[in-house]
């Protein structure tokens, strides 16, 4: 009986440090680091070739340098392990998993956070590295992991400006109107859509462009480099340089799962975290010009930032504060960012 329960005793013990570090696969190297000791799994709704892949594996290789392989990011594509609400699930529950998120679906946690994601609010990447060094970055953060156990390590993957793209010319709210534009589920972007003058319908992000092509939705708003690599210019050939809102995405992982890493490895995760973002936002950045020229060439009709009557879009968007409760927040990030 005795040895009996010193055997349920160790498979316990065992399994308890399994779930700890994420994986029973721990090899030692030759200089007696635990190879692979603290997992990470890694998802994002882009494909295998973009840019952001590429900045997450550039994250994994780092940290896999810097920690002598103990620290093991495994990255993912295209929602490989679930949705974007799912994710977030598994790292709320405290799971060794990541993803990128935009901080519209995080206002859906911590409602003040969804205002960087508001019409015409954020005016360049510069604003955002700005931003991730005040207080009220800070007390957001907080925020987040006392109530979801989610924990930012970088606000930085700047996407850069989300515009429209439609299978009609609309050049103003008004013709906007009646106008159905895919839209993450998130009310904060459901009221970003509406300050345009569209109407939102949720539809996930990789069923865009059948969704379009099928007439169920008209066009959406989104960032150029997304649209380039999903072909959306192909069923939208219409893209309305409104830069309504300056997109950066989150790198997020589980505060759980991060209090297992030793304080060294926690800082070089966030460093790595950090560097990959400015590469990401850089690479994006310097695609951009290319994309645009390559979509103009294929049949899009580009109508420019320049030429748009954009205090239109603005006096547009001021009901979406009062409508979002974000009147305040607005003020808060205004004055933080000394603006």
């Amino acid at each position: 009986m005795r040895k009996t329960l010193v055997i349920m005793f160790l498979v316990i013990f065992g399994c308890a440090v399994v779930f700890a570090n994420g994986s029973s696969e721990v090899a030692t190297d030759s200089s007696g680091y635990q190879v692979g000791k603290y997992k990470l799994n890694v998802d994002h709704g882009h494909t295998e070739s973009s840019v952001t892949h590429e900045a997450c594996l550039r994250w994994a290789d780092a940290v896999r340098e810097r920690t002598h392989g103990e620290v093991e990011i495994t990255v993912y594509h295209s929602f490989q392990l679930g949705t974007a609400d799912d994710l977030l699930v598994q790292i709320m529950q405290g799971g060794n998993t990541g993803y990128l998120a935009d901080p519209g679906r995080l206002g859906n946690y911590v409602k003040d956070i969804g205002v960087l994601n508001a019409p015409y609010v954020i005016d360049s990447y510069d604003e955002i590295l700005q931003f991730e060094e005040t207080d009220l970055c800070a007390e957001w953060e907080k925020e987040l992991i006392e109530s979801n156990d989610m924990h930012v390590l970088s606000w930085n993957y700047g996407q850069g400006f989300r515009s429209c793209f439609v299978n009609k010319k609309c050049t103003t709210p008004k013709e906007f109107r009646g106008v159905n534009f895919r839209s993450p589920e998130s009310p904060v972007w459901y009221a970003v859509c509406e300050a345009l003058g569209t109407t939102p319908v949720a539809m996930a992000y990789g069923e865009t462009y059948s969704g379009i092509q099928t007439k169920l939705v008209d066009g959406c708003e989104q960032n150029i480099g997304s649209v380039y690599d999903n072909a959306l210019y192909e069923v939208a050939p219409y893209f309305i340089e409104t830069r309504h809102v300056y997109l950066s995405n989150a790198m997020v992982v589980s505060e759980t799962w991060f209090q297992t890493l030793p304080d060294e490895y926690k800082e070089i995760v966030t460093e790595e975290c950090y560097n990959a973002g400015i590469y990401f936002t850089e690479k994006l950045a310097e695609s951009e010009a290319d994309q645009i020229a390559d979509m103009v060439s294929k049949g899009t009709t580009w109508i420019k930032f320049e030429d748009l009557d954009i205090d239109a879009f603005k006096a547009n968007s001021e009901p979406f504060f009062t409508k979002m409760d974000m009147v305040e927040a607005r003020e808060k990030l205004l004055d933080a960012l000394g603006k």
